[in-house]
């Protein structure tokens, strides 16, 4: 502004004849350097002026931008509201319908399960009042009762006791039924090994005799020597035929006495069965 100023005040003013070239020449110079100078001065205005517009437009396009940015969310955060108010509107609505559909079955549900506790309830007490009934009753026939569960008590001791005998009883008289087979199979056997012996023997003397027939008197001395030993066989053999008989008699007497400890036993359980509830012989 101050070269302006100066410039106008030159303008004002008068010019002098100048006659010298010299002169003119500075003149000149000093004209285009003031020239230049102005020229200098205008485009730095002008680059000034056009900075303060690009700030300017940077200034409105970053208020517009953020404005824009800003309305943006604005607009972001109502769709998402609206979004959300819709799911949510939908889903009660259908949790409505859901509930307005149903309503009858649970409505059923609940008189079913109702019941049933009414039921449960009536049925606990029923068994409550016929396990009193009974406990009641149980102690009126405790007293009359007694005796014949003392005995009924008893005859099951008893014939639990007689089990082991039982099973022995039957075996008995299996063997009692079988002992009379096996008597005489023995007695068979025995009889059959005393035959073979004294079979052996003679076949042995005769083989001898045969043998030794030059030698006879030397046989008759052998035979001789021979017939302790052939009546040591023959005693061996009635000792052990006794000895069977006597196993065979023992077995007998056995058999008898689990005949007899069955039927006893077999009395005491019709005596058992005879009997009713209350003790008394049918």
């Amino acid at each position: 502004m101050q070269v302006l100023i100066f410039l106008s005040h030159r303008k004002l003013q008068p010019k002098a004849a100048i006659t010298d070239p010299l002169q003119q020449q500075q003149q000149q110079k000093q004209q285009q350097q003031q020239q230049q100078q102005q020229q200098q001065t205008r485009h730095q205005q002008q680059q000034q002026q056009h900075q303060q517009e690009q700030q300017q437009q940077q200034k409105i396009y970053l208020g517009s931008c953020l404005s824009f940015t800003r309305a943006g969310i604005k607009k972001q955060r109502q769709k998402l509201l609206t979004t959300q108010k819709q799911k949510t509107a939908t889903a009660a609505a259908a949790a409505a319908a859901t509930s307005a559909a149903t309503a009858p079955a649970t409505a059923a549900a609940t008189a079913a399960a109702t019941a049933a506790a009414a039921a449960a309830a009536t049925a606990a007490a029923t068994g409550a009042a016929t396990a009193a009934a009974t406990a009641v009753a149980t102690a009126t026939a405790t007293p009359a009762a007694t005796p014949a569960a003392s005995a009924v008590a008893t005859a099951a001791v008893a014939a639990a006791a007689a089990a082991p005998a039982t099973a022995v009883a039957t075996a008995a008289v299996a063997a009692a039924a079988a002992a009379p087979a096996a008597a005489a199979a023995a007695t068979a056997v025995i009889s059959a090994a005393a035959a073979a012996a004294a079979a052996t023997v003679a076949t042995t003397a005769a083989a001898a005799a045969v043998a030794t027939a030059p030698a006879a008197p030397a046989a008759a001395a052998a035979a001789v020597r021979a017939a302790p030993a052939a009546a040591t066989i023959a005693t061996a053999a009635a000792a052990a035929a006794a000895a069977a008989a006597a196993a065979a008699t023992a077995t007998a007497a056995a058999a008898a006495a689990a005949a007899a400890a069955a039927a006893a036993f077999f009395d005491a359980i019709v005596f058992l069965k005879g009997r009713n509830k209350t003790g008394v012989a049918a």
